[in-house]
């Protein structure tokens, strides 16, 4: 607010700055006018983002009439004060400041200041337009000086000045609660503004504001400015928006002024931390971000930390002996400063990122280990905006340690000379082409004294083979000026390894060529690391296109994004779609076109948020398949209400596969009509077009005449009275007749005849049948009864089981046999007393054949010889052993043993079980069973078998008690009597080859 040199220039520059002017980006500061009266160029200001300052006016009346808003952004303060104010207006001669259309200042406060007959301020209420919290307004007035004309404003209230036009306008103070402390367009209680609107509104919505607390866009009020990219839930990745705008202060606008730089959405002065500017556009930095510093002069200890990081120094640098041997400050009035201590030259590093110094560079240092200005290796521009007082040097180097340079990126010294002297390590400074790093000819080079030549080349400091005549800074191929040949990455090289840029440099092929390339970008590739996305190389092909053999080959037209060439969401087709066809099992089809129409059979639907198949469908248009009955449709269903044609034909409102019972299809219009009511099912309209009939039919003919028509009717007409009901009703069923005599029954002679025929025959030709098979069981069975016989008594069939199955046990104590009963066959055992066959007893009456083995004596006389007979066997039978064997082992059931068929000259016999085994008359082994009454048979020398009376000592030794709960077993042997033990438990008989005898064992014994 400093007073102005020229006041009419000051005038000036502030109607051009404001003319015309809506927004004001900034302060709005009026200050300094006197005896000018046109202030019309501040009449279009509507919008202020600072505040707004009004001093030292001495007119009339300032008029701000379209002012409706101070942001505040920016406050002014005073030194004294710590008030920070939106509106502040100080010693002005002003009757008036109208600002009628005022209606918000969204920061600070309003303080006027000793103006002079400034009164109508005190009137307005300040409560209805400042909006920050802890605002006020701040009147002070500290003299007065009384101006004839001036109105009294004791008794106005809320007016900026005279006339209607100057009352204060509320839309806050007199709002609803319900608008909860925001503006209003009126009192009631559904007159709110929207949240987003300042001073005030029109309506209720975000278009109806005055103004816009946050951001103005096209007319409507919003929180944030539409962002320049949106995320894509379906791709997952960021793309973008073609409705995106950037944040101008409190306006979204398409571009940034000229003036302010683009930066993530928004319009900026400057770059934030890790960005540079770039085409007006801030960009990340590749590396250390360019950083300007200033130029402090001599280098020491204590400032040397300021440089870090700095690519740009305003100003100059000094290198000398007391940077590196430290040094006490001394002031121009003689006083002392700080003392700065030693560096070590390897501290010159933080000079590495430096690119510009805008002054001079004064080297004159020495020390051991400062041989090099490597440090300023990235050095590419000497300014010389200041240039050293000895000789006007911006380049200046005298008497220092060095031995090379090594300044490989210095391109230009722009001012001043270049000097170099009195450095008596240092090489190759002779040999440089200073022409070529000069900007203008008239500045001088002073190299002398420094190093000869000679001593350099002795020492083989000398400049690389591949250094051009222009020289080099240091030794290596990376020290020259320029390069004989080619440079790749600041190396000079006979040749280039990869591709050349032009003439004279080398660079890498691009990360997507694969074997060649003969230029540094993507497409100067000989063949590509992936794929080829038209002439260049690309890692993945872009989502309007998929890779086939290599090359980006463009999605089909219906697809939004693909990963193949199919028309449909797959692997190897589109991603999403605008819009698709759906199965019936909620499978996608194909993918059709946004303004596609469904296909016949099919119907348009949504698809909301969900997962699974349809998730890359969310929200879009789909065409899902009609029900099946319908071949044209709204929506599912079979009803006409979805249905606008039907697939089959129509009944009623419903479509139908066929057309139902009692129903007749139209083929012309496809509908199911309804049938006759006498009809059961009909073809047809009216009763003479019944397939059958719900009650009687009325022929026109001979009712057995296929070919006969007829009429369902309810009852029997008055030319048909009689009703006939024939057996086979299924063909022709219940009808209407006019004889009474015909039968309901009615077969022709000719086909009486041919069922009487047919019946006779078959019964002749099933009689035949039987008697064949009857004849072929009957030889069958004799057959086979034979074979058992001859078997049986040759004494080779073993495998009969020995109770027959149809034959019940035989209780009785004994039974006398006659000889003509039994058949002998095989001989089973010899023992002391005779031999043993194996036989089958027939008995006499009965159709049965029992096996039984027969005992045949050797020739005895007298009744001695019977009662040795008699005393062996019960000795035999009550022996534990014979001759050091046991005959009463424990055995299981499964052991117990009996002699199989063996011919008479064998003389080692084999045993077979006998426990257990099915009684059969199949079976020989039957005649080995247990616990069964034996029948005891005698023969004379004749070698006959002869009954004995049960009187006689061996009838009554054949007696042999049974258990009532073991089966019977009948068997002809020495009968012997059980011990008691013995008669308690299962009891079994078998026969013992070596006694040749018939013993009792009990169970769980075995015999050898």
């Amino acid at each position: 607010m400093s007073v102005p040199a020229n006041r009419e220039y000051h005038y000036k520059n502030l109607r051009d700055r404001y003319t015309n002017c809506t927004y004001v980006d900034g302060n709005l500061e009026i200050t300094w006018i006197q005896n000018i009266t046109d202030l019309n160029f501040l009449q279009h200001i509507r919008e202020v983002t600072g505040y707004v300052l009004i001093s030292h006016i001495d007119l009339p009346q300032v008029i701000l009439p379209r002012l409706q808003i101070i942001r505040g952004r920016t406050t002014f303060k005073l030194n004294k004060w710590e008030e920070a104010y939106g509106l502040f207006v100080s010693f002005s001669h002003m009757n008036t400041l109208e600002l009628p259309a005022l209606r918000d200042i969204l920061g600070g406060s309003v303080g006027f200041f000793n103006n002079y007959n400034l009164c109508h301020m005190k009137s307005i209420n300040w409560e209805e337009i400042l909006s920050a919290p802890q605002t006020s307004m701040q009147y002070t007035f500290n003299f007065f000086v009384a101006r004839a004309g001036v109105p009294s404003v004791s008794s106005v209230v809320g007016c900026w000045g005279e006339g209607a036009h100057n009352c204060q306008r509320f839309s806050k103070l007199n709002c609803s609660p319900q608008c909860s402390q925001g503006r209003c367009f009126g009192p009631k209680p559904r007159e709110c503004c929207h949240l987003f609107c300042a001073g005030g509104c029109t309506g209720p919505t975000q278009s109806d504001c005055l103004a816009c607390k946050n951001f103005y866009d096209d007319g409507v009020c919003k929180q944030e400015c539409p962002p320049m990219q949106i995320y894509n839930p379906t791709n997952y990745f960021w793309e973008p928006n073609p409705d995106g705008k950037y944040a101008y202060g409190a306006t979204c606008v398409r571009k940034c002024p000229e003036h302010l730089l683009k930066d993530n959405g928004a319009c900026v002065r400057k770059c934030p931390k890790g960005k540079m500017p770039q085409n007006s556009e801030c960009v990340p930095c590749k590396g250390v971000c360019p950083k300007t510093c200033p130029g402090e002069g001599i280098v020491h200890s204590d400032n040397i930390g300021n440089y870090k990081d700095c690519t740009i120094i305003e100003g100059s640098l000094e290198i000398l002996d007391q940077s590196f041997d430290g040094f006490q400050q001394v002031y121009t009035n003689f006083s002392f400063g700080p003392r700065y201590i030693k560096i070590d030259p390897d501290r010159l590093e933080v000079f590495s990122t430096v690119k510009e110094i805008t002054g001079f560079i004064n080297i004159q240092a020495h020390h051991p280990n400062f041989t090099t200005l490597n440090y300023f290796r990235n050095l590419e521009v000497v300014g010389g905006r200041q240039l050293k007082e000895n000789l006007f040097a911006s380049v200046y180097i005298v008497k220092t340690s060095l031995k090379s340079l090594e300044l490989k990126s210095l391109k230009r010294v722009n001012s001043g000379s270049i000097v170099i002297l009195e450095n008596s390590d240092l090489c190759f400074v002779e040999d440089i082409d200073w022409s070529e790093i000069k900007k203008s000819s008239d500045h001088e080079v002073m190299v002398q004294k420094n190093r000869n030549a000679t001593e350099c080349h002795e020492e083989g400091m000398e400049c690389s083979e591949q250094c051009s005549k222009a020289g080099c800074w240091g030794k290596g191929p990376e020290q020259c000026l320029e390069c004989k040949n080619v440079k790749y990455k600041g190396k000079c090289l006979d040749s280039c390894r990869a591709c050349q840029v032009d003439s004279k440099t080398c660079g890498d092929c691009h990360q997507e060529c694969k074997d060649f390339c003969y230029g540094p970008n993507e497409d100067n590739c000989g063949s590509c690391m992936n794929v080829k996305d038209g002439r260049f190389c690309v890692a993945e092909c872009p989502t309007t296109k998929h890779a086939m053999n290599g090359t980006c080959i463009n999605c089909h037209k219906t697809c939004v994004g693909c990963r193949g060439p199919r028309d449909t969401i797959a692997p190897d087709g589109c991603i999403s779609c605008d819009k698709a066809i759906i199965g019936s099992d909620a499978k996608i089809e194909r993918c059709l076109m946004k303004d596609e129409s469904c296909p016949d059979g099919y119907y348009s639907d949504y698809v909301l948020q969900e997962e699974g198949p349809l998730k890359q469908l969310s929200g879009k248009a789909v065409c899902r398949k009609c029900h099946p009955r319908c071949k044209k449709c709204t929506g599912y269903g079979f009803h006409e209400q979805f249905c606008q044609e039907c697939t089959g034909y129509k009944k009623g409102e419903q479509c139908e596969d066929e057309c139902p019972q009692d129903f007749y299809a139209n083929e012309e219009t496809r509908i199911c009509l309804p049938c006759h009511q006498e009809c059961r099912g009909c073809h047809g309209l009216g009763d003479d077009h019944c397939d059958e009939c719900r009650n009687l039919k009325l022929f026109e003919g001979d009712p057995y005449d296929n070919a006969t028509t007829f009429t369902c009717v309810s009852n029997c007409p008055a030319s048909h009275p009689y009703k006939r009901f024939p057996q086979e009703a299924g063909k022709i069923g219940p009808y209407c007749s006019a004889d009474s005599m015909q039968s309901g029954l009615r077969i022709e002679p000719q086909t009486q005849v041919k069922i009487v025929m047919g019946s006779v025959m078959a019964l002749i030709l099933l009689c035949v049948v039987f008697g064949i098979a009857f004849v072929l069981f009957s030889r069958h069975k004799n057959k086979k009864d034979a074979v058992k016989m001859t078997m049986a008594l040759a004494g080779c069939e073993d495998s009969e089981p020995l109770r027959p199955s149809n034959v019940g046990p035989n209780l009785t104590k004994l039974r006398i046999i006659k000889e003509a009963e039994i058949r002998r066959g095989g001989v089973l055992g010899m023992g002391a007393f005779g031999r043993v066959f194996k036989g089958v007893w027939m008995p006499e009456g009965e159709s049965v054949k029992i096996p039984v083995a027969i005992k045949v004596l050797m020739e005895m006389s007298g009744s001695e010889s019977s009662k040795e007979f008699l005393e062996e066997a019960y000795i035999m039978a009550s022996e534990v052993g014979v001759g050091g064997i046991r005959l009463n082992l424990p055995l299981d059931e499964d052991d117990y043993l009996m002699p199989t068929c063996q011919s008479q000259n064998q003389s080692t016999p084999g045993y077979m079980d006998l426990i257990g085994v099915p009684a059969s008359v199949d079976n020989p082994e039957y005649l080995m069973g247990s616990t069964q009454a034996i029948a005891g048979l005698a023969q004379g020398a004749s070698g006959s078998i002869g009954p004995k009376s049960a009187d006689q000592p061996g009838a009554a030794a054949g007696l042999h008690h049974q258990q009532p709960s073991s089966p019977p077993t009948q068997t002809i042997g020495i009968p012997l009597s059980p011990t008691e033990t013995e008669a308690t438990s299962s009891e079994h008989e078998y026969y013992n080859d070596l006694q040749r005898e018939l013993i009792p064992l009990h169970r769980n014994e075995t015999t050898v």
